[in-house]
């Protein structure tokens, strides 16, 4: 009898472990299905981010009158239904906890069942309560978790079918190429637009950085000819200022005849001048105001001429007149050059020409200055009396 009752318990025993393994194996199968559902969810979710607007807002809508409708029943039958007790609530919910397989920490295996190294006989008749309650609940368990995939299988087909064929946009490995293509072409062409985009940047700061520097020259000139203008407006000011001092010499009879005279023959002379300048002409019989009055009329021509000449012009021998005093500058700039180079080359030919001073002796070191004497100065014949007169008057 003993044998036969070890014989059956090392049966269950092998049968539990069998059971175990199974479940062992099932739960690595369950983590696997759900790290591949994982991934195909993500490979549905993109391929529905990638489908178009439309599709998804007709869709979207299909998805939830679909649940409006199978809600529905499922509310009716939840107010039909019997109230339950908290018992019956509390062996349900531990009945189908028990069945479920997706969680490990559901079926409690106890410790001593996991390994049949450490089973013996006399373990095996002290585990013998332990086992059986073990086994009892878990046949009311299976029975109830059968009824409850019995209620279930019914309301969770549509469900099921509708994982198992889940409705996408793309319908064609050869759609989807041909969209990532298209999407390839837009990529290709905003690359290309973005770099039409920097080039086209690029030129515009090159020709802001050149019209600035244009800006900044022709600054430089117009502040420079500003310079020459006022010092030019200085220097005939300063004249009209003489001009009208000798007005009003002349007005008010202060001056002298001769002076006059000579002032007037040194005016005449200077317009003489600048009369044979202006017109090439030799010295003629014209007075002064006649010459005056021709040079006048030749200013007025030449003031025509040039409101009459194209400003394009006018630039054009500006610039040129422009170019020839930066030459002039340059060329003087580079003669006080050569004429300081040529001066320190001299100078160092007449230093190297020079002998050489050689030191002989110790340099003199600085000497104190004495101070001046003074000269003793002899006491008076008075001073002498007048201090023996005091001497014999207080010391007496």
């Amino acid at each position: 009898m003993g044998a036969k009752e070890a014989e059956k318990k090392t049966k269950k025993i092998s049968e539990i472990q069998a059971v175990t393994s199974q479940i062992e194996n099932l739960q690595s199968d369950i983590s696997q299905f759900t790290i591949d559902l994982q991934e195909y969810e993500m490979y549905r979710n993109f391929l529905h981010q990638l489908s178009l607007k439309e599709w998804q807002g007709e869709h979207s809508k299909r998805y939830t009158s679909t649940r409006d409708v199978k809600t529905a029943p499922n509310a009716r039958e939840g107010g039909a239904s019997p109230p339950i007790t908290a018992e019956q609530g509390q062996d349900g919910i531990a009945g189908t906890d028990a069945v479920s397989p997706c969680s490990t920490n559901n079926m409690d295996v106890p410790s001593f069942l996991l390994s049949s190294k450490t089973l013996t006989v006399k373990s095996l008749r002290e585990i013998k309560p332990q086992l059986i309650n073990f086994l009892k609940p878990l046949s009311k368990r299976k029975m109830i978790s059968l009824e409850v995939a019995e209620t279930e299988s019914s309301s969770d087909k549509d469900e099921v079918r509708s994982l198992m064929d889940p409705e996408l946009y793309f319908t064609d490995p050869q759609q989807l190429l041909s969209f990532f293509t298209e999407m390839k072409d837009e990529n290709l062409s905003f690359i290309q637009k973005s770099q039409e985009t920097e080039e086209s940047l690029d030129k515009v700061q090159k020709i802001f950085i050149t019209t600035h520097e244009s800006m900044e020259k022709e600054l430089a000139e117009l502040k420079e000819e500003v310079a020459t203008l006022k010092s030019s407006i200085a220097k005939e000011e300063e004249r009209a200022a003489d001009m009208k001092l000798k007005a009003h010499l002349f007005s008010s009879g202060e001056c002298k005849a001769d002076d006059q005279d000579n002032v007037l023959a040194s005016l005449s002379k200077k317009v003489q001048e600048v009369y044979c300048q202006c017109t090439g002409e030799s010295e003629g019989n014209l007075q002064t105001v006649q010459m005056l009055m021709v040079l006048e009329k030749q200013l007025n021509d030449l003031l025509d001429i040039l409101e009459r000449i194209p400003p394009e012009k006018i630039e054009h021998v500006k610039k040129l007149k422009e170019k020839e005093r930066r030459l002039k500058l340059r060329e003087e700039k580079m003669r006080q050059q050569e004429q300081q180079q040529e001066e320190r080359l001299k100078k160092a030919l007449e230093r190297s020409k020079a002998a050489v001073e050689m030191k002989t002796s110790k340099r003199l070191m600085f000497r104190s200055v004495l101070p001046p004497k003074k000269p003793k100065r002899k006491p008076r014949q008075e001073e002498t009396d007048q201090e023996k007169e005091e001497q014999l008057y207080y010391f007496t």
